[in-house]
C-alpha cells in the first residue's frame, strides 16, 4: 500500500538541510519552570499527545487548535492548581478532563476524554509505583538515558505503541520518545541542566500522521491509489491496520534513510532533528493545502 521513492531522498535531503534546526526549542504553548514543574508538564502533556483524529471537533482554547489547544490548557491547569499528585490523577475522570481543556460535553468528544482519563490514571499509578510520586525520577529510574525512559514509559500499556505485520513485530513508540525529546528541548533551556538525558542520537522520528503527509507531499512515500482515496475521503483506517502500520513504518524508513543521504552530504543530523524539520513544514503546508493527513483515531498520536 505505501512505497518509499528513494529516487526523490537526495533532492529533498538537499532542501531538508536549509531546514533544519540550529537549536530546537520550546513554544510558548508549553510550560518550563523548576525541573519537577517542567517533567509534570512533559509527563501529563505527552501522556496526553495523542487524538489527532478528533481534533476536528476540539473546541480551541485561547485561539489555539489542536495539539496547541491541549498543550495550552494543560500549561493554564498546572500553573494555576499546581503539579498534579499521583492521587489527582489517579483520580480523572472524563468530566474533569473536558473542564481542564475547556471543552464542553460533546458526543464527538466522549472516546477521547475516555482515553485521556485512562491515560492520567494509568500516569498517575505509574508515578505512584514507580517513581516514588516524584516526576523527576524518571530520569534517574532510567540513568538518565533515552533509551531507559523510553523503556520506563513503556511499563504503561497505554504508551506501548506497537503493531504486527506480517507475523513481525513493529515498535513506533511515538508518545514515549516524544516525552523524551521534550525533556531533552527543556533540559537546554536555561537553569534546567538536571534534565540532561544521554543517547538521544538513538531516538527514532515520531511516527504520527503528520509524517507520512510531508513525506508523501515531497514524493517520497507512494500511495496505492485505493489508499490515496481512503485518506481523501477521511476514513478511520484503523489503529494496526496494515494500511495504517505502512504508513507510519514507512515514515520511519524514509527518514532514517534521509539521515544517511544527509550524512553522505557531510551534514551530521539525527532522527530527532529531521523529525522536528519535516513536522513543522508540514503543519505549514497542511493549513492551506487542499489533502489531507491520514485519520486514525487512536491512543498512540
Amino acid at each position: 500500500m505505501v512505497r518509499i521513492d528513494t529516487s526523490r531522498l537526495s533532492h529533498v535531503a538537499g532542501s531538508l538541510a536549509a531546514a533544519l534546526p540550529s537549536t530546537m526549542r520550546h513554544t510558548p504553548h508549553h510550560l518550563l519552570g523548576e525541573p519537577e514543574e517542567t517533567v509534570a508538564y512533559f509527563l501529563v502533556l505527552d501522556t496526553l499527545n495523542f487524538g489527532s483524529g478528533f481534533f476536528g471537533h476540539l473546541a480551541p482554547y485561547r485561539g489555539e487548535q489542536g495539539y496547541y489547544a491541549v498543550a495550552t490548557a494543560l500549561r493554564d491547569w498546572i500553573v494555576r492548581d499546581g503539579v498534579p499528585s499521583p492521587d489527582v490523577l489517579k483520580a480523572m475522570r472524563p468530566g474533569q478532563v473536558s473542564d481542564i481543556l475547556g471543552q464542553t460535553a460533546d458526543p464527538a468528544l466522549a472516546q477521547l476524554t475516555i482515553w485521556f482519563a485512562d491515560a492520567l490514571r494509568e500516569l498517575g499509578r505509574f508515578t505512584d509505583e514507580v517513581l516514588g510520586g516524584r516526576f523527576r525520577n524518571i530520569l534517574s529510574v532510567s540513568d538518565h538515558t533515552a533509551s531507559g525512559m523510553v523503556a520506563q514509559l513503556c511499563r504503561m500499556p497505554m504508551f506501548r505503541d506497537k503493531a504486527l505485520l506480517d507475523g513481525r513485530e513493529v515498535s513506533f513508540l511515538k508518545r514515549a520518545q516524544i516525552c523524551v525529546q521534550d525533556i531533552a528541548i527543556a533540559a537546554s533551556e536555561d537553569g534546567l541542566a538536571a534534565l540532561h538525558i544521554q543517547e538521544l542520537d538513538r531516538l527514532t522520528v515520531f511516527a504520527d500522521n503528520m509524517l507520512p503527509f510531508i513525506l508523501e507531499a515531497e514524493g517520497i512515500l507512494v500511495y496505492a491509489d485505493d489508499l490515496s482515496t481512503r485518506i481523501e475521503a477521511g476514513e478511520d483506517l484503523h489503529m494496526g491496520s496494515r494500511a495504517e502500520t505502512e504508513l507510519r513504518a514507512n515514515s520511519i524508513v524514509a527518514c532514517e534513510l534521509l539521515r544517511q543521504e544527509l550524512q553522505r552530504k557531510g551534514i551530521s543530523v539525527t532522527a530527532r532533528e529531521i523529525d522536528f524539520a519535516l513536522w513543522n513544514q508540514g503543519d505549514r503546508q497542511s493549513a492551506s493545502s487542499p489533502r489531507r493527513l491520514h485519520v486514525c483515531r487512536s491512543y498512540f498520536y
